[in-house]
Order: C-alpha cells, then sequence, then structure tokens
C-alpha cells in the first residue's frame, strides 16, 4: 500500500507540473527514483531486480527515443524530465509494468490530442504534455493491478 500510495503522490505532483508548465521538475523524479528502488527492499512489493530493469528501461528506451527524434524531427520531441519520469516509473513498475504504462499512456495522449487538434484547441505542432499521460496511467496501472 506504501509503495502505491508514494508512487501516486510522485504522479500527481509530476503530471500536474508537466500539464501546467510542460517540465517535470528533477525534485519529483530523482528522489522518486530512489523511493522506487528501496521500495522492493522495505516493502517486497516487487523484486529488486525488476525494480532496477525497470529503471534502466525507462531510462534507455526514452533516452534513445529523445535521442533519435531530435535526428529525425531536428527539435526536442521528448524532455529530460519525461526521460528521469520513465525511469522513476520503472523502479516502481518494474520493466513490464512500464510498458504496459508506455503504451496506455501513448494512446491516451494520441487519442486526447487527435480530439483537441479536431476542436481546434491546439495545432499538431503544440507540445504535448506527455508526463501527464505517463502519470495518469501509471496511476491507473498502480491501483488496478494493487502494487
Amino acid at each position: 500500500m506504501i509503495p502505491a500510495l508514494s508512487l501516486t503522490f510522485l504522479c500527481v505532483i509530476a503530471g500536474y507540473t508537466d500539464l501546467k508548465k510542460f517540465i517535470i521538475p528533477d525534485w519529483v523524479t530523482l528522489p522518486g527514483i530512489v523511493t522506487g528502488l528501496a521500495c522492493p527492499l522495505l516493502f517486497h512489493n516487487i523484486p529488486l531486480q525488476a525494480s532496477l530493469t525497470g529503471g534502466l528501461t525507462g531510462l534507455l528506451f526514452f533516452g534513445l527515443t529523445a535521442y533519435l527524434s531530435r535526428l529525425a524531427l531536428k527539435k526536442e520531441a521528448l524532455g529530460g524530465g519525461d526521460i528521469k519520469l520513465a525511469a522513476m516509473l520503472g523502479t516502481f513498475l518494474g520493466w513490464n509494468g512500464l510498458l504496459a504504462v508506455i503504451f496506455a499512456s501513448s494512446l491516451l495522449g494520441l487519442v486526447i490530442s487527435v480530439i483537441l487538434i479536431l476542436l481546434k484547441k491546439i495545432n499538431r505542432n503544440s507540445p504535448i504534455p506527455f508526463g501527464f499521460y505517463l502519470s495518469l496511467a501509471a496511476i491507473v496501472f498502480t491501483w488496478i493491478s494493487k502494487l
């Protein structure tokens, strides 16, 4: 229960901040990574190896995505906050939980963005607060899976 509450608290702050300011603060994600790595030792919610693998998966997957998208698009598509948020989520959820969250958040972000474009609230070049969608999907996943 404590890992789920901790992750929810961190995701609410990260998601809200990203939605309002398009930034995910290090003071949320970096202690969150440490907390996510400590939870297996203190609460045995997931194996420590799953926490480490999840954190590295988030860091490498989002880091590589950011690098390749910057090369292809000639502009930043994912910020450092998104990368650190993915690493944090991976430490809490493990790599398989992280992949489910990435899929769900991508789908959610796509659907909402298309709706907003059709309603002419944003255009296709508008920035998307992806950390908000990651956070929302992580909260739902956490409470459905009873982390």
